[in-house]
């Protein structure tokens, strides 16, 4: 087993002699055996138990037999209490969830704290066939059924090639005592009717079952990366990057499968039923939001949009006003705004670049208003003597929801002088009658 041990850690790339590994000890026959093989390896170790409180006195034997096995082998231990059911009910989630989140949180607190490398379990092949089975029931995809990975980010599993038999006999060879945990027979938990009841049965009809169900997990694992790869290619090929997120063109997306579609937007978060809500809207011309944790897709104009949510809220959208004073020259913030007064009998030629305004100075009433725009918001666009409500005129110029937020508006007694970078206010723009000029510049100095 130890010949093993050295050479799957070696196979796999996991650890090297100088690291330190905190390994995650119940007491039980695995993780006991899983000490044991790198400890005899010569490997630094240290120990990591979790008192979840649920076994009364036998999760206080668990402790207490934990805190000898340091001593006897005189490696640091680290031990916590917790209170699982209370965490689970503030939380909303199953006690095994529970147990999970406070063992995997501690744990890589552990780690960072006292300088450990790796967090080392003691998941073995039984563990990874009943996973495979567990995903399977529950519903998954191609990356759930190749089982649980050798390495997870600083997470290492040394014995996933062992059986529990192997890991059994290596016990009983050593002489090495554990503790049994009772609930590992009980069968209100899915893995263990599946270790208990299914995997016998299968094992009746195929005695090389373990052996046969440990290739076919390699091979969807090796077909898995294969077609991760080739996802990967896919995306940089569909998926633009821009200041604002990325981008996809909805055509690009019409004829594909649900199973592409979700894997294409999987790094974003999206679920298989939001990517099915998202394939019936493809071909409609309403705008439409879809949601994952992280990020949103913004479904119109032909184009999905895709931006961290995270991002947004922290831009945010809150109505903060900035004020422009009689004579000042520049502005950076929240935008960058060059301003610069011209003598109309000097100077009368008007840029046509989008990007300047210019505008009868003695219309204006300082401060000059700079605000994002808002529904509701009406005025009067040059070359047309009525009025127009911002929001027709944002269709018309068929901007995008991330363009119409990023608008910004001077304003003006009020009233809207410019729809900055788009269109000035019919009734700010320079006549026959104005005797000086206020021109302005977004994102270039003049």
């Amino acid at each position: 087993m130890r010949q093993f041990i050295n050479d799957y850690i070696r196979k796999n790339f996991l650890i090297t002699p100088d690291d330190l590994i905190l390994i995650a000890i119940s007491g039980g026959l695995d993780s006991l055996v899983l000490f044991h093989l790198l400890k005899e390896s010569g490997y630094h170790t240290a120990l990591a138990h979790c008192n979840f409180g649920l076994r009364g006195n036998e999760s206080e034997a668990d402790e207490a037999f934990i805190r000898e096995l340091a001593k006897k082998y005189r490696v640091p231990v680290f031990v916590k209490r917790f209170d699982t059911a209370g965490y689970a009910k503030k939380k909303g989630i199953s006690i095994q969830m529970a147990a999970r989140e406070l063992r995997y949180n501690w744990f890589e607190e552990i780690r960072k704290n006292e300088g450990y490398d790796w967090i080392a379990t003691a998941h073995h092949l039984d563990d990874q066939i009943e996973t495979f089975f567990i995903n399977l029931l529950r519903g998954t995809g191609i990356s759930g059924l190749g089982g649980i990975m050798p390495r997870n980010g600083k997470i290492i599993r040394p014995i996933l090639f062992a059986t529990r038999k192997e890991i059994l006999a290596y016990a009983k060879q050593h002489k090495l005592s554990f503790r049994e945990d009772s609930s590992n027979t009980s069968k209100k938990y899915l893995r263990n009717r599946i270790r208990l009841d299914l995997i016998p049965l299968i094992e009746e009809i195929q005695p090389e079952f373990q052996s046969i169900m440990a290739d076919n997990i390699r091979r969807l694992k090796e077909t898995n990366d294969i077609f991760l790869a080739s996802m990967a290619g896919i995306r940089k090929k569909l998926i633009r990057k821009s200041k604002d997120g990325d981008q996809v063109n909805a055509s690009e997306l019409r004829d594909v499968s649900l199973t592409f579609l979700y894997e294409l937007l999987s790094p974003y978060g999206i679920n298989e039923a939001v990517c099915g809500d998202l394939m019936k809207s493809l071909s409609e011309t309403e705008a439409k939001l879809f949601q994952s944790e992280g990020y949103e897709l913004r479904l119109e104009r032909g184009m999905v949009f895709i931006t961290q949510r995270a991002q947004r809220k922290k831009e945010g959208r809150k109505e903060k006003v900035y004020q422009i004073r009689k004579g000042q020259r520049e502005m950076r913030i929240p935008i960058h705004l060059s301003l610069r007064e011209v003598n109309k009998e000097k100077e009368s030629d008007v840029p046509l670049d989008r990007r300047f305004a210019s505008l009868d100075k003695d219309k204006l009433q300082f401060p000059l208003l700079l605000r994002r725009w808002k529904p509701g918001d009406v005025f009067h666009p040059f070359g047309m003597r009525g009025k127009k409500k911002l929001s027709d005129f944002f269709i018309d110029r068929k901007m995008t929801t991330r363009e119409k937020e990023d608008t910004w508006l001077l304003i003006s007694g009020g009233a809207i002088a410019w729809v900055i970078g788009h269109r000035i206010d019919h009734r700010f723009r320079v006549t026959g009658k104005t005797r000086a000029i206020l021109r302005i510049s977004v994102g270039v100095v003049i």
